[in-house]
């Protein structure tokens, strides 16, 4: 044709002029396409991260969804649909990728695997098709059907297919298997980012009233004066700072949201997915504002205050809450406990439905859904009692509460008796989790007995 003799680089250029030869040669000059189209078949990688992008992904997307939560399932359905259209329309696989890596790292060294099989795919069946997303495909179809390749579209279509029930499969096995935390389930919950952050009482006129996430990633970064530069791409905060010694631990970026963290000397990359360029918008609106921005996170105490920080020098004897396996709070299969997001403590998996007071001291507060407890000791230690994970959404129905609000209680009394059944029946996990939830009061935690103890057993000394 009249490109003739030109210098083609780049695998889309490439592609398209290969396809472009090929439907010129077709008819008129049969020999010389056969060699074309049996010789040469440029950028044939990426067909696999086509497959990728159409079908292995669209299949843990629908696997993800099918184990969210029952009662989350409308939350979860909008925004899984978007990234699921964000990465079939435009072929970028992060969205989903972040999803579910850092939660489920087994899972996504299988989809590896799979993503693998689907690029050898090319060297077993005809898959001579090259599209950055399903609307350059479609707008390309003509072009390969000109070009004598409607086989190999028909060919992708199924392998496609294929793959995405494969990875169905193979994701919706392995999340209920080993009870991955994905979004929408087992405490991965997206969380409420509209709440103001407590400033104009304490701080004065002129505190950001920016939301409680964005004031605590800018505290993570280590405030306005370490931040050089804000920046973001299709799923990752991306940030550069003066000192990277100031920057939050991982955990802590994971209780502001974050899916994982990536820090390259002073270049801090926060994993947020699709949200990311919103809050790279939000968190620059602050910092040019010029309004103070509170300290919210403890852990970013300035020396002073911590120097400052008086304890009372007392200790805490805290037992277990009911017969049966007390674990460390790390072991809890809930990333807001096990991260100690909440604070520090333990939690038992009961053998029977009696769950005991902890420690001695009042009641301070029994949540209306009856499935959590607070109370606080003498000495000032703040302790939540959770009877099993993500039971909120029980309304109640398999507890049984025994005391009230304002009571005095000593260690062991019976605060609730469970239906442990009940609660496996509907799908949750029957750990009872205690958590010292004033940590910035908290000196020391040290959890001493852990294995078979009975209830009231002593398991932890909290100082204060």
């Amino acid at each position: 044709g009249a490109a003739k003799g030109t210098e083609v680089l780049g695998q889309d250029p490439l592609w398209l002029a290969w396809v472009t030869d090929l439907a010129n040669l077709k008819g008129a000059h049969p020999e010389q396409y056969k060699h074309l189209l049996d010789s040469v078949t440029p950028a044939r990688f990426k067909v696999g991260q086509m497959i990728g992008s159409f079908g292995i992904l669209m299949g843990m997307v629908v696997a993800i969804y099918r184990n969210v939560d029952d009662d989350k399932k409308h939350q979860y359905k909008g925004m899984l649909t978007a990234t699921a259209l964000a990465t079939f329309l435009t072929g970028v696989t992060e969205p989903i990728e972040y999803m579910f890596m850092f939660v489920a790292t087994p899972l996504y060294i299988i989809y590896a695997f799979v993503q693998g099989a689907a690029f050898a795919m090319a060297d077993i069946v005809h898959l001579r098709v090259h599209s950055f997303g399903s609307i350059e495909f479609l707008t390309r179809t003509p072009l390969a059907i000109n070009a004598g390749l409607a086989m190999d579209i028909v060919n992708f279509i199924w392998v496609t297919v294929l793959f995405g029930v494969i990875m169905f499969f193979i994701a919706n096995f392995m999340i209920k298997k080993f009870d991955y935390a994905t979004p929408g389930r087992n405490g991965n919950y997206e969380q409420n980012d509209d709440a103001p952050a407590e400033s104009a009482g304490s701080a004065g006129a002129g505190t950001s009233s920016a939301s409680s996430q964005v004031i605590n990633i800018i505290n993570l970064l280590g405030g306005r004066a370490n931040i050089v530069d804000v920046d973001a791409c299709m799923t990752r905060l991306r940030v550069t700072v003066k000192d990277a010694e100031k920057v939050g631990t991982e955990a802590q970026w994971k209780a502001e949201g974050a899916m994982g963290l990536v820090m390259k000397g002073q270049g801090v990359q926060a994993i947020y997915g699709p949200k990311a360029d919103v809050l790279k918008s939000d968190i620059q609106d602050v910092l040019d504002s010029g309004e103070v921005i509170p300290e919210t996170l403890p852990s970013q105490m300035t020396a002073v205050q911590k120097a400052e920080a008086k304890f009372k020098g007392v200790t805490d004897e805290v037992h277990s809450v009911a017969d049966g396996q007390v674990i460390n709070i790390e072991d809890v299969k809930d990333p807001v406990f096990s991260q100690k997001m909440m604070g520090d403590g333990f939690a038992v998996e009961p053998e029977n439905g009696k769950i005991v007071s902890p420690v001695a001291g009042k009641v301070t507060s029994i949540f209306p859904t009856k499935h959590a407890l607070g109370l606080v000791t003498d000495n000032g230690l703040e302790v939540l009692v959770h009877i099993g994970l993500d039971t909120v959404s029980l309304e109640g129905k398999p507890f049984d509460v025994k005391v009230t609000e304002g009571q005095t209680v000593a260690a062991g009394d019976l605060l609730v008796e469970a239906n442990l059944d009940a609660i496996r029946e509907a799908g949750r996990a029957t750990s009872t989790v205690v958590v010292f939830t004033n940590a910035d009061a908290i000196k020391s935690v040290k959890v001493e007995h852990t294995g078979k103890l009975a209830a009231n057993a002593p398991v932890a000394k909290v100082e204060l």
